[in-house]
């Protein structure tokens, strides 16, 4: 990453007076090291020769180092010198890397006038070491250092040390997984599915966007079971069978053509697939019934559920209803065509209300 190279002045009056407090310090015989212990990899020995780099600012992908990272000063594969960054500590908010030179006690491969350092980054937050680059006018275009070789006592001022990670990851903010931190797009982005899931594929809703109806199944008048029409693939279903009768037994329709184990008890059928198979959209027989109870009558189906092959609620009709008749209704030859009576007083008048799917346009004939 290209920087206008704008620093590299003469060291304002705090600067001076920096390299004067390591002077002293240095003529008293206490190397300029930080109290604290460097990291294993910045470890180093004292020494009377030393030179001094100053940073405006250290960056991490373009982010401020925190005050327990350390950057550390090396001669080849020689640490050289090292500093914890808390800027809080050093002068004007400026911090400097010591970098010592070979005084002959201990530092062997140290520093030698006309040697160039580079430097390391440890990011005391996941324990890393990172080598870093030089930006300032001791470096060339590619970032090349070309001047501000090490000699004993000197002062350099040097605008950017930084460390650019590599951060895998999508980059795209159009997408639901974006990562503001990522600098690599490694081609993971991800859009949200209808469910409303970042990368998802409709199924942990699946059920939602989808109808099932059930409907009362006769056959020649007579109840025999229930009929579907689906557009999912149904995975397991229950409901309840209402009316003046008893289910004793399932068996039949699409549920066992496909494998379904199937209850009843107290009129409530479930049905599911053991070992994961489904109805596959579409319509038909569900599923049959053996019954005993009224010839005539309504039957309902109530307090559906339906289930896809994600464990989803399916939407569906909820109930429906039919008028069935198996036998003598107490009509005209198993027909409805009037109302009977049984009297033990005189009628002198009469009301009552017909309920059923029908529709009474006249009445005649009879006692009346």
């Amino acid at each position: 990453m290209k920087r206008n190279k704008k620093y590299y002045k003469e060291l304002p009056k705090k600067n001076f007076m920096n390299r004067l407090k390591h002077i002293v310090i240095l003529f008293l015989g206490i190397g300029i090291l930080s109290a604290d212990d460097p990291p294993e990899e910045f470890a180093h020995n004292a020494s009377s020769q030393q030179a001094f780099y100053y940073f405006d600012l250290v960056l991490i992908n373009e982010i401020e180092v925190a005050s327990n990272d350390w950057v550390g000063a090396f001669n080849g594969d020689v640490c050289v010198g090292a500093r914890k960054w808390d800027t809080s500590l050093c002068g004007g908010g400026k911090c400097d890397v010591p970098v010592l030179g070979d005084d002959g006690f201990g530092t062997d491969g140290y520093m030698q006038s006309g040697d160039i350092p580079t430097f390391k980054i440890f990011d005391a937050s996941n324990g890393e070491y990172y080598d870093a680059v030089i930006t300032g006018d001791i470096t060339d275009d590619e970032g090349n250092i070309v001047s501000g070789a090490w000699s004993n006592m000197g002062f350099y001022n040097i605008v950017l040390l930084e460390v650019e990670l590599s951060i895998p990851g999508c980059t795209d903010p159009d997408y639901c997984n974006y990562d503001p931190s990522a600098t690599d797009d490694d081609g993971s982005c991800e859009e949200l599915d209808d469910c409303g899931e970042c990368g998802g594929n409709n199924s942990n809703c699946l059920g939602e966007n989808y109808y099932t109806e059930l409907t009362i199944g006769s056959n020649e008048g007579g109840f025999d079971g229930i009929d579907f029409n689906s557009d999912i693939d149904i995975a397991g279903f229950q409901f309840n069978i209402e009316g003046n009768l008893e289910i004793t037994a399932v068996h039949g329709g699409a549920a066992e053509d496909h494998g379904f184990t199937c209850t009843t008890a107290n009129n409530t059928v479930l049905c599911f697939s053991p070992i994961g198979e489904v109805i596959p959209a579409g319509s038909g027989r569900l599923v049959g019934f053996s019954w005993s109870g009224d010839s005539c009558g309504e039957v309902c189906v109530g307090e559906i559920l339906m289930a896809d092959s994600s464990g989803n609620a399916v939407n569906n009709n909820g109930n429906a209803c039919a008028y069935y008749e198996t036998g003598d209704c107490g009509g005209n030859e198993g027909g409805f065509d009037g109302n009977d009576f049984n009297r033990d007083i005189d009628i002198a008048g009469f009301q009552f209300n017909i309920e059923g799917n029908l529709e009474i346009t006249a009445v005649q004939g009879g006692a009346a």
